[in-house]
């Protein structure tokens, strides 16, 4: 139990940091999330919370409380919430309906199944209730619900980030076929339309590069194995331009001859260039590694796996079509 107010420098808490002033605004059940989201932005100083409040069981204040005061403060970006029980239903709804749709709001809640209940009651002593319930309630205000921590901390970083799909038309690039059609498969299940370059952005690309009969220009745009920084950076350019696209995912796959950090910096310096988002998608690990610094210094929210981009994108969407 206690609570964190980075502008101030507070922390009356057992995290092992003090986070760097962020925008993210956590009310949790659970202190120990709270110390794992510390140490994720120790490492990360981009991110960091605005405030942080662990609830512990809800004596002197609940969830309601919290959410009412960091949907209003200035300093509060999102807000992101870890439950195991609501204390007063009929507040809380009550809280959702008025700022769910002001400021985004990611709830993860545990308790989800009869094991799990079970745990929640000894872990804070509260009653966890009907899960179908909640999840309504939820869906009722545009409240998004995460399937997990990974998801959820996914969620609360991309609003912080604050780079959100300007609709769900996205461009697809990337520098291998195989793992383009399945960031393609999983974009459409999660409700996508890869919409195709105009007539003008075919000619563009035709003249701007000099392998384009090599490749596929259609979306998927497939950039060849060995494709370089600069047909990245030429490709990005001529996406911006297209009004039809609302993002732009960017696939990378680390083979023999990919300069995996050059691209990276090319991705970021056209982020900084340009207000359509660009999430890359850099498959690997040892030969990308040094890319997520990259893209943490630039603001971006870069993702891991093609399965894991689309679902959350897709919760981003929902809430923004609300």
């Amino acid at each position: 139990m206690g609570y964190v107010n980075t502008a101030l420098g507070v922390n009356v808490t057992f995290l092992r940091h003090l986070s760097p002033i962020g925008n993210i605004g956590f009310i949790s059940q659970s202190g120990a999330l709270g110390s794992v989201m510390d140490d994720i932005f120790a490492a990360r100083p981009t991110l960091g919370f605005s405030y942080f409040v662990s609830l512990g069981n809800k004596t002197v204040i609940d969830e309601s409380d919290v959410l009412e005061y960091l949907a209003q403060d200035s300093h509060t970006k999102v807000i992101g919430m870890y439950l195991e029980n609501v204390r007063d239903g009929e507040r809380f709804r009550k809280m959702l309906a008025a700022y769910a749709h002001k400021k985004p709001i990611i709830i993860l809640k545990s308790g989800t199944t009869d094991i799990g209940s079970k745990a929640a009651m000894s872990h804070t002593g509260g009653m966890v209730g009907n899960d179908q319930v909640f999840d309504a309630l939820l869906k009722q205000y545009g409240v998004i619900r995460a399937e997990n921590f990974e998801e959820f901390f996914t969620l609360c970083k991309l609003y912080s980030c604050g780079r959100i799909p300007q609709s769900n038309k996205i461009c697809i690039i990337s520098n291998a076929g195989g793992a383009g059609v399945l960031l393609t498969d999983e974009m459409y299940k999660n409700s996508f339309e890869l919409t195709p370059l105009s007539d003008q952005g075919k000619e563009n690309v035709k003249k701007s590069l000099a392998r384009w009969k090599q490749m596929n220009i259609h979306n998927p745009i497939d950039l060849l194995g060995d494709a370089t920084s600069i047909e990245y950076k030429t490709i990005l350019k001529i996406i911006h331009e297209e009004n039809s696209v609302g993002c732009i995912l960017a696939l990378l796959t680390p083979q023999a001859n990919t300069d995996v950090e050059t691209i990276a910096e090319c991705l970021k310096e056209a982020q900084g260039e340009n207000t359509k988002p660009i999430f890359p998608v850099f498959m690997g690990e040892k030969s990308v590694y040094k890319s997520w610094k990259i893209f943490e210094e630039g603001g971006m929210m870069d993702f891991a796996s093609y399965d894991h981009v689309a679902q959350v994108l897709r919760k981003v969407r929902w809430r923004e079509d609300y």
